[in-house]
């Protein structure tokens, strides 16, 4: 019995680090978690450019300081019609007004989107969703 804890012991110990990395590097996602000082620099002119930042922690557990690190949310986000939604090349930046985001356990991006139609529908989309701190790099996942 006192040799079978020993194990787990050990085992326990080397194992905790490695996932610790692997959460903070891969994260699928979920940047929020590992990064801090988020924030949206949203332009309207110029093809929209609309940049998050965020200082966020690589596997050695230094920052990466976020005047360095972004996305630019544009080239991955569109309006469909009111709605906003990740599609590569998506240029929703001319068509939404009063962009925020609120950051909690999740980042969540907000807009009055424009629909075509007259109207301007408050959408928001989760960014975590496919945004992951890889290494300390923001990074967009291609799974959409």
């Amino acid at each position: 019995m006192f040799k079978f804890s020993k194990y787990i012991c050990i085992v326990s110990l080397i194992a905790t680090p490695i996932l610790f990395k692997q959460n903070i590097a891969l994260a699928g996602g979920g940047f929020t978690g590992s990064c801090h000082n988020i924030q949206l620099n949203f332009f309207t002119g110029n093809g929209g450019f609309s940049p998050l930042t965020a200082d966020c922690y690589t596997t050695t557990g230094q920052i990466h300081n976020g005047s360095t690190n972004f996305v630019d949310l544009n080239a991955h986000i569109t309006n469909n019609h009111g709605t906003l939604a990740w599609q590569q090349n998506g240029g929703f930046a001319n068509s939404v007004r009063n962009c925020g985001i609120n950051v909690t356990n999740v980042t969540v991006l907000h807009c009055e989107a424009g629909d075509g139609a007259g109207s301007w529908p408050y959408s928001s989309i989760t960014l975590d969703d496919e945004i992951a701190n890889y290494d300390g790099n923001l990074t967009v996942i291609d799974g959409f």
